[in-house]
C-alpha cells in the first residue's frame, strides 16, 4: 500500500475524530492493514503538537467548528519595509488583509458568515533570538490563485516589489495536467508558489 500524503492527512482527520467522539484508538485504526504503525505514530505526533499548542494559550474552542490543523505559519524577515513591500504586491489580491505591528506583518483572510474553520494566517516577524533571518531549505509556502493570468500577473507584480524568479509560471511535467504554478523568494529567501489548478482552464495536455 503505496504511503500518499493527502490519503495520509485523510486518514489521519478520521482517526482523531473517531478517538476524540469515545470510539477508541484501536477502533480508529481498523482497517489501516500493514500502515497501522506509521498511523499511530503519526498522528500521536498531530494530537501532541495540538495538545501543546493548546497548553500555551492557542486555545481555539470558544468558537465553534473551529477545529484546524494548522493555525499560522510564521517565516523570518530582517528588513520589514522589504518584506511589506513585497507581500502587499502579492496577498490583497488573493483576499489577505495586511496589518503591521510593532511585532512584523500579520496576512489573513476575512472570516465569513457561517464559515466552519478559522483560516491559516501567515506572519512574517523578525527573528525571536534577535539572529539573522534565513529561508529553510526545502521550505515553500503556496498560494492558491484564481486564474492562470492571475498567477502571471502575481509572479510579475512580486518580482518588480523586490522578489526574485525561482522558475517562471507554466506546467511542470512532474504534475497533473491542469496543475499551473509560478515560483518566486521574497526579499529575505523565502521561497513562494503561485498555483492555479483549474480543470475549466486549458491544461498542459492542451
Amino acid at each position: 500500500m503505496a504511503f500518499n500524503a493527502f490519503v495520509c492527512c485523510e486518514n489521519l482527520l478520521d482517526a482523531m475524530g473517531n478517538i476524540e467522539s469515545g470510539a477508541g484508538v484501536d477502533l480508529a485504526f481498523k482497517g489501516f492493514g500493514e500502515l497501522e504503525g506509521q498511523y499511530r505514530t503519526l498522528l500521536s505526533g498531530v494530537m501532541l503538537a495540538r495538545d501543546g499548542a493548546l497548553s500555551h494559550g492557542h486555545d481555539q474552542s470558544t468558537k465553534k467548528g473551529t477545529d484546524r490543523m494548522i493555525s499560522y505559519v510564521t517565516i523570518g524577515a530582517d528588513d520589514i519595509a522589504s518584506a511589506k513591500r513585497f507581500y502587499a504586491a502579492l496577498l490583497p489580491a488573493l483576499n489577505y488583509e495586511l496589518t503591521e505591528g510593532p511585532e512584523g506583518i500579520s496576512c489573513a483572510l476575512p472570516e465569513q458568515p457561517g464559515q466552519p474553520i478559522e483560516l491559516p494566517e501567515l506572519y512574517i516577524r523578525p527573528t525571536f533570538d534577535g539572529r539573522p533571518a534565513s529561508a529553510g531549505n526545502g521550505t515553500m509556502i503556496a498560494f492558491k490563485a484564481r486564474s492562470q493570468k492571475q498567477v502571471r500577473d502575481l509572479h510579475a507584480a512580486a518580482l518588480a516589489a523586490g522578489g526574485s524568479d525561482e522558475g517562471q509560471p507554466g506546467f511542470r511535467a512532474a504534475y497533473g495536467p491542469y496543475f499551473y504554478v509560478g515560483y518566486l523568494r521574497d526579499p529575505q529567501g523565502n521561497k513562494i508558489a503561485l498555483f492555479s489548478n483549474d480543470r475549466n482552464e486549458p491544461g498542459r495536455d492542451g
